[in-house]
């Protein structure tokens, strides 16, 4: 672990607001954990019953790129097209706006930091080129990210996080997935999709936006600081529910035959991960081999040995993710 990270960590979240020495350590952070925090993909959706002074069809329409005009089922004509990189589909009732990062649209690239007030152009800028009010337009899907410049390759960090409580894992080579129906946490390599080194995608994706804040999220929201500073906090609070696996244990903290099995236990998590070996132990309950007691009682002896919250017992891999990641966040705040 980098003990001097660690130290700024526990230091920032200790400041107040303003003061110099806070600035400085913030300052030297910064200079540590490179990397970028943005909004990748946003979806918008607007109302024709919202705007009753705007036919949206006939507004929006002129403006998209390899344009559809088709009639639905119902008789009813809409049109779907391109706009700058998003999939547009407007019909006498809604205007959808979807499927593209809001970073990219702006920057031409989702690796990029995006301040706020380059949000807040972003916005206005859609809103100025379909001639829509952008005040009136909702959030259906919001996608958070951050990349961080690791020491190694991110898939041994990502191999290591083993559960979320309530969702559900995917693994694929570059990286994982804790799913549900309303959000995500995921994990992957962003460097080898660019070509570079170690660099860790982090993404907090929220698929059903009202749902999940309890309320309509417009697109101006999206620059509030108040709003951000929530959304990061949101984003902070999934991830620290992450169970990672603890750190096999050295030679000389070995004293007798349990922890011997129990390193043994977290030497194998650690190599092969947990997916695959909860997935063994399901197919012997499917043959007949394992009875479903017996699973349920192995699952959590291998929770109880090998699974941590960040900062027990994990390691030097984790402990550099985990204040990378908590101090990233933190530098990005508005206090």
């Amino acid at each position: 672990m980098d003990e001097i990270a660690s130290k700024y960590y526990v230091y920032l979240s200790s400041c107040k607001e303003g003061h110099d020495s806070c600035t400085e350590y913030s300052s030297m952070v910064h200079d540590m954990v490179h990397g970028h925090m943005l909004y990748d993909t946003v979806d918008f959706v607007l109302n024709q019953k919202d705007v009753p002074e705007i036919d949206l069809l006939a507004e929006v329409s002129p403006y998209l790129m390899d344009r559809s005009d088709c009639i639905g089922n119902d008789g009813l004509p809409y049109v779907r097209g391109k706009y700058k990189g998003y999939n547009v589909y407007v019909n006498t009732h809604i205007l959808k706006i979807n499927a593209c990062s809001l970073c990219k649209y702006y920057y031409g690239t989702n690796m990029h930091d995006f301040p706020l007030e380059d949000v807040r152009k972003a916005i206005e800028g859609i809103g100025e080129d379909l001639n829509i009010p952008m005040d009136k337009v909702t959030v259906t899907r919001m996608d958070s990210a951050m990349d961080l410049e690791l020491q190694r390759s991110p898939i041994e960090y990502f191999n290591r996080m083993l559960d979320l409580p309530y969702f559900r894992r995917l693994s694929y080579p570059t990286g994982i997935t804790f799913q549900t129906a309303e959000k995500e946490l995921s994990f992957y390599d962003k460097g080898k999709e660019q070509g570079s080194k170690n660099i860790a995608r982090c993404e907090f994706r929220i698929k059903k936006v009202r749902k999940y804040f309890g309320k309509s999220v417009t697109a101006s929201m999206l620059y509030d600081p108040s709003f951000w500073n929530d959304l990061l906090d949101r984003f902070l609070s999934c991830y620290s529910k992450v169970k990672v696996s603890k750190e096999s244990l050295p030679l000389d903290k070995i004293d007798g035959v349990r922890s011997l099995l129990n390193s043994t236990l977290r030497e194998s998590v650690n190599r092969n991960g947990f997916d695959p070996l909860r997935s063994r132990l399901k197919a012997r309950v499917r043959d007949g081999k394992l009875t479903q007691r017996a699973y349920k009682s192995i699952i959590e002896k291998i929770k109880r040995c090998c699974f941590s919250s960040q900062g027990k017992d994990v390691g030097p891999e984790i402990e550099e993710f985990d204040v990378k990641f908590r101090s990233f966040l933190k530098l990005k705040r508005f206090d």
